[in-house]
């Protein structure tokens, strides 16, 4: 069962992905995306699976030389992450629309997994980081930054 506190933060974020955006970045550590995003040491023709990726906020640091996954459950989330891809000229990002508690692929098949300020706000976040370390294959790298790991 979703606590109060989680189905309120999810109201939130499926409210105004624009006012999401400049309340966060108020609790966000400044410059932690790009040095998570540099030392995950992404690599030319690497799969990267980014869960909860909101608005894309990390979009700008993604090395282009690799392939990335991009899920997040909230479908306006999406749209804006989808418009700052235009606008960064990312073509090699698929967008889908998903929960990260149920991954739909297969076992092992990123390289990398990348979770930026999305498990705090994700019910039974447990599970997604059960299914993240799943979907990454062995000896993979993931990177989280949250408020609360």
């Amino acid at each position: 069962m979703t606590s109060l506190v989680q189905r309120i933060i999810n109201l939130f974020y499926s409210t105004n992905p624009q006012l999401y955006e400049r309340i966060t970045d108020k609790f966000e550590v400044r410059g932690a995306r790009h040095q998570l995003l540099k030392n995950l040491g992404i690599q030319g023709g690497e799969r990267v699976i980014e869960i909860g990726v909101g608005t894309g906020k990390n979009l700008i640091y993604y090395p282009k030389e690799a392939y990335y996954i991009a899920i997040d459950i909230n479908r306006r989330m999406l749209v804006r992450a989808v418009q700052r891809a235009k606008e960064f000229g990312l073509y090699n990002v698929e967008f889908c629309l998903m929960d990260a508690n149920n991954l739909g692929f297969a076992d092992n098949s990123f390289d990398v997994g990348i979770a930026t300020y999305a498990l705090s706000a994700i019910p039974q976040n447990a599970r997604a980081m059960s299914e993240l370390e799943r979907v990454v294959r062995p000896h993979g790298r993931i990177g989280i930054i949250d408020h609360d790991y």
